[in-house]
């Protein structure tokens, strides 16, 4: 049967089973096998705690788009756009230059790799900033951060962990946007839920954390 957890929709299966399996298909179907007296809410409590793999599974699996790079064309990082210039140089990642992005003319799907490693590199380096600061004014220390590719969210975390984990497209959205996902995620913290006392919490760092989040526009979600 089709089971749908949150933005996904996943193929369920109730067997006479004591533990649960939980797979994705090559094609990226999610599937997931349950002991029969298993409830819709332990289903999507278990389905919660497992996430990060499915989006990480998902994220791995995407085929990189073959595209031809234009020299030119517009690069946004962290809220200003720069032009992509196109080298026959030796670059073993794109290189930042005033307003102008240097990347080596290589097979599109090899510099699409590099475009990533470049927008990882400075994502990192704000967020390793950002996140100190804004912990320290909501007096809490998260226990690392990480990123990576997500397909529905900005970010998340593992508030027993103080995990904290942010969508690589970050890179690519104007810091106060980025800001307000580290705060949301931080908020977490506080409070794992979705409820009044979050949103108290993070109206009182993020007091326009609405109109921030419309801005941040797509269907991705925090």
């Amino acid at each position: 049967m089709k089971y749908k957890f949150q933005d996904y929709e996943i193929t369920l299966e109730r067997k006479k089973i004591k533990h649960i399996y939980l797979s994705i298909t090559p094609e990226g179907e999610i599937r997931i096998r349950i002991p029969q007296a298993m409830t819709n809410r332990e289903t999507d409590y278990f389905l919660e705690t497992k996430r990060d793999w499915i989006e990480q599974k998902l994220a791995e699996r995407k085929p990189l788009k073959s595209i031809e790079w234009i020299d030119g064309e517009p690069i946004p990082l962290l809220g200003k756009t720069y032009r992509l210039k196109l080298t026959d140089s030796l670059l073993r990642l794109p290189m930042l230059d005033g307003g102008e992005i240097f990347m080596q003319q290589l097979d599109p799907d090899v510099m699409n790799v590099q475009l990533d490693k470049f927008y990882r590199t400075h994502l990192q380096t704000y967020l390793d900033r950002r996140i100190v600061i804004l912990s320290q004014e909501m007096e809490l220390s998260p226990s690392e951060w990480r990123i990576r590719k997500m397909k529905t969210r900005w970010g998340s975390c593992n508030p027993r962990a103080g995990r904290l984990w942010f969508n690589l497209e970050l890179a690519k959205k104007d810091p106060e946007l980025v800001d307000y996902v580290i705060v949301h995620e931080l908020c977490h913290l506080i409070e794992p839920g979705h409820n009044q006392r979050f949103y108290r919490v993070l109206s009182q760092y993020v007091p326009d954390w609405s109109e921030r989040k419309k801005r941040l526009n797509g269907r991705l979600d925090v």
